[in-house]
C-alpha cells in the first residue's frame, strides 16, 4: 500500500481515478524495502488481496488518511491565534475585521499551489469522486470519507470558535459552527477545481496581508460568513 500511495503521488490518477501501475508499485516496494515479489503471491484467493481492485482501495483509503491528519494549514492557524481579543470593540469593527479575515484567507488559500500539494489534495478529490461514482467499489470509501470529513470539519470548526470568541461573534440560528466549516471547505474545494482549469479567474497576492485586493475565494467565504455569523454582544 505504501509503495502504490507514492507511485500515485508521483505520477497521478492516469487512466481510471482508482488505477494504480502495478508494475510500478512492486518496483517502488523492491526499490525501498528490497523486497521483489509477484503477482500470484500477493493476489488471489487466500493471498494479501483477492484482487488488484481490493488493492487500489487499500491504498485510496490510505490516501483519505493522508489528507485528514493535515488539517488546518499553519497560514490559517497563525491567522486565527494571532488575532487579537476585540470584546471590547464596536460591533461595526469587529464586523471589519471578519471581512478582513475572509480576504485574507481567501488570498492564503485562492489556488492550490503546485509544490506544496504533492498530489495529496488532487488524489483526496479523485477519492471523492470515485466515492460516487463506482457502483462496485465506491461504497467501501464512503465511511473512511464520512469519517474523515467529520475529523477535518471538527479541527476546523475549533479554528472558527477562536475566531468568534475573540470577535465577540457566533453563529446565526439554526445554524452550528460545523456548517459554517463544512460550507467554507466548499467553496474552497470547488474554487481551487476551477483554477486548475481556468487559473486566470483566481489570483492570489505576493502579500496578502497588505495589498487590499480580493479574489473570488475570499468574496466566496465573506458571503458565507456574512450570511451565517452574526453578533453576540448585542450591540
Amino acid at each position: 500500500v505504501e509503495a502504490g500511495r507514492t507511485v500515485l503521488y508521483n505520477r497521478g490518477l492516469r487512466a481510471t481515478a482508482s488505477h494504480v501501475p502495478m508494475t510500478e508499485a512492486l518496483a517502488e516496494l523492491e526499490r525501498t524495502h528490497g523486497l521483489t515479489v509477484s503477482m500470484g503471491s500477493i493476489f488471489g484467493r487466500g493471498r494479501l488481496w483477492s484482487s488488484v481492485k481490493e488493492f487500489q482501495i487499500d491504498v485510496l483509503e490510505a490516501v483519505i488518511a493522508d489528507q485528514v491528519s493535515g488539517g488546518p494549514n499553519d497560514s490559517s492557524m497563525s491567522l486565527i491565534h494571532e488575532l487579537p481579543d476585540m470584546t471590547d470593540r464596536p460591533y461595526a469593527e469587529r464586523r471589519e475585521m471578519l471581512i478582513e479575515l475572509c480576504r485574507i484567507a481567501g488570498q492564503i488559500n485562492g489556488y492550490v499551489r503546485e509544490p506544496e500539494k504533492d498530489r495529496t489534495w488532487t488524489l483526496w478529490v479523485a477519492t471523492w469522486t470515485i466515492a460516487v461514482t463506482d457502483r462496485e467499489n465506491g461504497a467501501r470509501l464512503v465511511p473512511k470519507l464520512r469519517e474523515g470529513e467529520d475529523k477535518m470539519r471538527s479541527q476546523f470548526s475549533e479554528l472558527y470558535e477562536v475566531m468568534m470568541a475573540k470577535l465577540g461573534l457566533r453563529i446565526r440560528s439554526p445554524y452550528q459552527v460545523d456548517d459554517l466549516a463544512l460550507l467554507a471547505a466548499a467553496v474552497t474545494d470547488g474554487i481551487a477545481l476551477r483554477v486548475g482549469v481556468i487559473p486566470e479567474r483566481v489570483s492570489t497576492a505576493a502579500n496578502a496581508h497588505n495589498d487590499g485586493e480580493w479574489n473570488m475565494l475570499g468574496l466566496g467565504l465573506m458571503a458565507v460568513a456574512l450570511g451565517m455569523i452574526e453578533d453576540a454582544l448585542g450591540d
